[in-house]
C-alpha cells in the first residue's frame, strides 16, 4: 500500500514540474507572433502613407513648374519686342556715354554723359530684372548699327566728338527711346511692362530736352540752356561778361 501511495505523487509532481517548463515557451512564442504582427501591420501602414504622401507630393510640384512656365508664356509678343529694343538701347547709350564722359571736350558734355551712364545703368538692371521675371532673355550686346556709331566716335575727337555725340546719343537715340517708351507705356500687354515704361519714359524725355538745349546740337542758344540747367552756370556765364566789360571800359 505504501508502494501505491508514492507512485502517483511522484507522478503528478512531475508532471506539475512539466507544465510549469513549458509555461514560458509557449508564452514567448505567442509573443513573438504578436509583435511580428504588429510590425507587419505597422510597415504595410506606413508603406501605404508613404506611397500616398508621394503621389500628392509630385503632382504638386509638377504644377508649380507648370504655372511657372505658363507665365513665361503669356508675354505678347510685341512686349518682348520692347524689352528686347529697349535693352539693346539701353547697353549702348551706357558704353557710348562711358566713352563720352572719358573723351569729351566740353565740360557739360561730360556731365551729360555721366547723368547718362549713371541713369541708363540704372534702367538697365530693372529692366533685367522684369525681363528675367517674364521668362524673357533680353540681348547682352548692342544693335550692330549702334555698334557702327561707338566705333566711328572712338575716332573722333574735340569740339567734332562732342557735336556727333550730342546729336547721334542725345538728339537721335534719345528720340527712338522716347517713342519706343510711349507706345510700351500705351500699348503693352502685361501690366508690369506697361508700368516699368511709364515709369521710366519722364527721364528719357528730360535727357531728350537737355540734349536739345546743348549749342552744339543747334537746337537752342546758350543762354536759354544755362537758365534751364541751373542759376549756377548763368551765374558764371554773367561773371564772365562783366569781367569782360569792365576790362573793355578801362
Amino acid at each position: 500500500m505504501q508502494f501505491f501511495n508514492i507512485r502517483p505523487a511522484s507522478l503528478i509532481l512531475a508532471m506539475s514540474l512539466s507544465a510549469l517548463a513549458a509555461a514560458p515557451a509557449l508564452a514567448q512564442t505567442s509573443g513573438s507572433g504578436t509583435s511580428s504582427g504588429s510590425a507587419s501591420s505597422g510597415s504595410a501602414a506606413g508603406s501605404g502613407n508613404g506611397g500616398k504622401v508621394g503621389t500628392t507630393a509630385t503632382p504638386g510640384g509638377s504644377t508649380g513648374s507648370t504655372g511657372t512656365a505658363g507665365a513665361a508664356g503669356t508675354v505678347a509678343a510685341a512686349d518682348k519686342a520692347f524689352i528686347n529694343k529697349a535693352a539693346g538701347s539701353g547697353l549702348f547709350e551706357v558704353e557710348v556715354s562711358k566713352l563720352a564722359a572719358d573723351k569729351a571736350s566740353s565740360p557739360d558734355v561730360k556731365r551729360y554723359a555721366s547723368m547718362l551712364v549713371d541713369e541708363h545703368t540704372k534702367a538697365n538692371s530693372e529692366l533685367t530684372s522684369l525681363a528675367s521675371s517674364k521668362g524673357v532673355t533680353p540681348p547682352t550686346s548692342m544693335p550692330a548699327d549702334k555698334r557702327r556709331i561707338v566705333d566711328r566716335l572712338s575716332r573722333q575727337t574735340g569740339s567734332a566728338f562732342d557735336k556727333e555725340y550730342m546729336q547721334s546719343v542725345g538728339i537721335k537715340a534719345h528720340q527712338e527711346d522716347v517713342k519706343l517708351f510711349q507706345n510700351a507705356s500705351r500699348s503693352a500687354k502685361d501690366a508690369e511692362v506697361k508700368s516699368f515704361a511709364a515709369k521710366t519714359l519722364p527721364s528719357l524725355q528730360q535727357h531728350l530736352a537737355e540734349a536739345q538745349k546743348m549749342p552744339m546740337t543747334g537746337g537752342a542758344s546758350s543762354n536759354a540752356r544755362s537758365s534751364t540747367s541751373g542759376t549756377g552756370s548763368t551765374s558764371g556765364m554773367s561773371s564772365s561778361t562783366g569781367s569782360t566789360s569792365s576790362s573793355t571800359t578801362k
